[in-house]
Formats: structure tokens, C-alpha cells, sequence
């Protein structure tokens, strides 16, 4: 089970439509995750976070185009104590 500060592991399918022609780039938050010309591909990709994050597409004048915030939503697990001993003297 998975605490609060773990890594998160997601993988997204991405499809960008309607662009003009030119170079584009993913980032999260500031890392750079992947550059192309032209055509857009269909893309996978994976992302890794411990913190809320943002993916960014970007063109080659650094003008963020699109953006979306991603949130990690946990809750730390209560603890339960036991009420009643799971044994029994007679």
C-alpha cells in the first residue's frame, strides 16, 4: 500500500489536434519531457511525481500553450485499535 511521499507512477495517452505546423514540447512542470515537428504524435508518456505536478505543451518560443494541473489526492490511513483481544481465557 502506497503512504503519503511515495512516488506516483501514471501513464498518459495524449492526442493534440489542430495544431499549425512547427515544434512543440511536453514539460512537467520544468522538465523537459519531449520535443517534435510538425505532426504531433499520439503519444505516451509516463510521468513520475511525489507532488501535485503540471503538464505543459509548449512551443519553440516557450509560450505555453496548454496546460493541466495534476493533483495527487490521498489521505493518510487511520489508524483502528482493536477493541476486543483476539484471544480469551475460560
Amino acid at each position: 500500500m502506497a503512504s503519503l511521499g511515495d512516488q506516483c507512477e501514471m501513464e498518459l495517452n495524449i492526442a493534440v489536434n489542430q495544431l499549425p505546423k512547427g515544434e512543440y514540447c511536453y514539460y512537467q512542470d520544468s522538465a523537459l519531457l519531449q520535443c517534435w515537428t510538425d505532426t504531433p504524435p499520439q503519444e505516451n508518456l509516463r510521468l513520475r511525481f511525489s507532488q501535485s505536478t503540471t503538464l505543459h505543451l509548449k512551443n519553440h518560443q516557450g509560450q505555453t500553450l496548454l496546460s493541466h494541473e495534476i493533483q495527487i489526492k490521498a489521505r493518510e490511513q487511520a489508524s483502528t485499535r482493536r477493541v476486543r483481544q483476539p484471544w480469551s481465557l475460560f
